[in-house]
Formats: C-alpha cells, structure tokens, sequence
C-alpha cells in the first residue's frame, strides 16, 4: 500500500474503472485482458483495493463490484472537487507519522501550494494536550491537512482557526445532515461533544503569511469510546462520531471535498478582508458565547462569561471583577 498521490496514475485506478464500467459482470480474466496484464495480477490489485478501504464483492461465476462508499484516495478526492488550487494535489498514505508534520515539510516549495496530504492513520498525530507519545489516529477517522501559499500581504492573525473550523462545520453540516457547532478557538462539536478539530501553522515575514498549513482531524467512523480513553484526564466533554450520529452513510469523500472547498472560500474571504464576516458565521455556530467558561493560560485560571470574539478571533471573556480579557489562546474548559 504506502504512498498514492495524484500526480501519477496507478494500476489500482485502471481496475477501479474496470470493476465500474463492467457493473459486476467483469471478472478477473475480463479486468487483465483490458487492462494489458495477468488474473493474477488482477488479484493482487483488488486486494489492495480492500486493505486500503473498498468494499469490493465478488462471487463465482460473478464479476467484481463496488460495494460502499469509496475511501478518500487521491483519485476520489480530485474527481468533481472544482477547486481552484486547494487540493490540486493529493497525497495518500496509508499509515505515516503525522500529516501536519509532512504538509509542512512540503509547505516551503511553491511547486507544493494547494497539496493535500491524507492519512489511513497517523501513528504520532498533533492531538489534544495530554495524550502522551503522541496523538494514535484510528483507522476510519478523516487526517488531512492542506498547504497554502496566500502570496503578498495575507493577514496572519488568531482568527485563522476560526475560520477553519468555520469550513470544516459547515462542510459537516452540508454533507452529513449533523448540526454541528464550533468551539472556541479550534473545535468542531456534536451535542457538545468534540467530533473534529483544526490546526494551523504558519511561517510570516513582516506580519504576513508566507505559507500556511491548515490541518484536521475528524471522528468519521470511529468508536467514541476509543478515541475517549486516549483523552481521559484532559478535560475534554467527550467525543462525538459522526458515523453514530447517523452521518457516515455516503463516505469521507464528500465531506472531505466539501471540507476543502469551504476551506478555499474561507482563505478568499480573509484575502479580501472578510475577517468580520467570517467571524460572525463562526459566532452563529459557537457553543461557546454566552457561557460560563474558564480557561489555563500561562498557569493562571481565567473564569467568567464568554462574551465575543473580538477581530483578531480572540475570545472576550467577562470576569465576575467586571474586567473585560482578550485571550488569543488557552484551554478551554
């Protein structure tokens, strides 16, 4: 398995095509013969096919077919995506360390802008504070992150986040039916329970961005209770997947091409100076406004009631002394 990306064609997409052109009636020696190879080679390739994730069912007499949605391979990804340059390139692996950690390795080439790496697993992903020797990212969760090169004069400020997490809920939203909500600063959320969340890293010159790097991580079809041992102790309230709530039945793909596209909007809109209405479509789906919160910042607790995000995507948080803090970042809880 290892490593697909989209720049080239691979052997295992002329099968893909062959199972579903043939529509179940095309079999091994079928596939070979168009395809300008052996049955045994054919095998081989739809073996592959089912350890990477397609359910692909056969019976004697019978020829293969698809069964299930598809998995977010390369391929899958790029067709019918319409974007501009998010995810004009995709990169598969079936297991690696971290996405993050490989996006930002490429972000410093421009040959690389729009590249989207997607992970089976991650064996060290950048999870929440607290899971020890690294965040251990289960087979049937979406890991992704995308690299962006806004070019002259991009803004780098807090309200990045934000403004991915606002991409990613809406995506979630359109393309599962949930309503989800976001959390602030980086938390996408179920029933009050975590189902995804977003990173960014960056590199700026002068105040604004040179590349960017926008990473997620979403509970697609995973046990909660799973996730939910690794982050016992943390504070989090709990972890939300989507497939229990109903939103698994078409796939990652669509989620992961909507997630994409929202996310190419987004980053226009901050382009353009759109921060304001960015924000205000984050605040419409914040859990977080108008509760009692309290945050970890520097060893100091902050206690009061969130109020805002003010511009810069920091949360306004009102203290029973009557003092009104701006905070860029913290835990909260």
């Amino acid at each position: 398995m290892g490593c697909y990306t989209s720049d080239r064609r691979c052997a295992l997409e002329g099968v893909l095509d062959g199972i579903r052109r043939g529509g179940g009636r095309a079999g091994d020696g079928e596939l070979a013969a168009g395809l300008g190879t052996t049955a045994g080679e054919i095998r081989g390739h739809v073996g592959a096919l089912r350890a990477l994730g397609y359910r692909v069912e056969s019976a004697p007499g019978k020829g293969y077919r698809l069964a299930g949605p598809a998995p977010p391979l390369p391929w899958e990804v790029r067709a019918g995506l319409g974007t501009t340059m998010i995810g004009r390139r995709v990169i598969y692996f079936d297991t690696v360390g971290s996405t993050q950690k490989v996006a930002v390795s490429l972000a410093g080439d421009a040959w690389n802008d729009g590249t989207v790496v997607v992970a089976g697993t991650q064996t060290g992903g950048m999870g929440r504070k607290g899971a020890a020797g690294g965040w251990e990212s289960p087979r049937g969760g979406i890991w992704m992150s995308a690299v962006h090169r806004p070019g002259p004069g991009f803004p780098l400020s807090a309200a990045l986040p934000l403004a991915a997490s606002v991409a990613l809920a809406e995506a979630v939203r359109s393309s599962t039916g949930i309503g989800a909500g976001v959390k602030w600063p980086n938390d996408v959320v179920v029933g009050g329970r975590k189902a995804a969340g977003v990173m960014v890293d960056a590199s700026a010159a002068g105040g604004a961005a040179e590349w960017l790097v926008i990473g997620a991580g979403i509970n697609f079809d995973v046990p909660a209770d799973r996730i939910e041992e690794r982050i016992r102790g943390t504070g989090s309230p709990g972890v939300a997947s989507l497939a229990a709530e109903g939103g698994a039945g078409r796939g990652p793909v669509p989620l992961v091409q909507e997630f994409l596209r929202r996310l190419e909007a987004v980053l226009e809109s901050l382009r353009g100076g759109g921060v304001g209405g960015v924000l205000e479509r984050w605040t419409g789906m914040a859990t977080t406004i108008g509760r009692d919160v309290s945050l970890e910042l520097d060893g100091r607790t902050i206690s009061g009631v969130a109020e805002s995000v003010d511009g810069d995507g920091r949360l306004v948080v009102a203290t029973a002394g009557g003092c009104r803090v701006a905070v860029g970042a913290g835990d909260l809880a």
